[in-house]
């Protein structure tokens, strides 16, 4: 590795040719790039690789969630990267074979949210809420309206041609918020997004609610509900 005295570069770092350049606060290095590389093929190595690029799937889909990525916002330090801030919450959590019910898709300390039934055919995802009760810290004066958002992890695929996991987002409509009665949800499914379901051996659905005032500003969250 070589060190450059004169620094007429400024900051380099990245790759030419050969040359790998790398700087630390004022000073630039340099080495040889290596003629190969194996990537290691280890259980743990591989186990690694998944954990990662899950974590980085999981991340990219809730950010790309106006609703969800604006909850994590307020929750992460101001000076965070969100999508670091996430991967780096989730990667300790998972496995490397999809999601888990370690995983939440919202930050701690929301409200409970209770299923009273979880029914899924080919056409759609209906979802039945508990009463949530007025020790949610939900002000209903305020937050007027409630929206059922999943993520659906598959893993295990039945063909040779699919990927080892996937992950889907999906979302209901906004229903009139009561905390005295059950709230019901629908979720519609798409018939290639059934078909796809069908081809996973293993699923997990998660589950959370987002409260909205009147102009359609999220508000408050629940904890993370599953069903398999």
């Amino acid at each position: 590795m070589a060190k450059l005295k004169n620094q007429f570069l400024g900051k380099v770092s990245g790759k030419l040719g050969d040359i790998v350049f790398r700087n630390t606060r004022k000073t630039n290095y340099l080495s040889s790039r290596p003629s190969s590389f194996n990537v290691p093929m280890d259980e743990e190595a591989i186990n690694r690789r998944g954990k990662f690029a899950i974590s980085g799937k999981l991340s990219s889909i809730l950010i790309s969630v106006p609703e969800l990525k604006q909850i994590w916002l307020q929750q992460i330090p101001s000076d965070a990267n969100i999508h670091n801030y996430l991967v780096k919450t989730f990667y300790p959590l998972l496995d490397g074979n999809g999601l888990n019910e370690n995983i939440s898709i919202t930050p701690p300390m929301g409200f409970i949210a209770q299923p009273n039934q979880i029914e899924v055919t080919t056409e759609m995802i209906n979802v039945t809420i508990k009463a949530i009760g007025n020790r949610s810290g939900i002000n209903p004066e305020v937050e007027k309206s409630v929206k059922l958002f999943s993520i659906v992890s598959l893993d295990s695929p039945s063909g040779k041609n699919l990927m080892q996991y996937t992950l889907i987002p999906l979302n209901s409509e906004n229903v009139a918020l009561s905390l005295d009665n059950y709230l019901l949800f629908t979720i519609p499914l798409t018939n290639q997004i059934s078909d796809l379901m069908d081809k996973y051996t293993n699923r997990l659905m998660l589950f959370c609610l987002v409260t909205f005032d009147m102009n359609n500003n999220p508000i408050n969250y629940s904890a993370t509900f599953y069903r398999r």
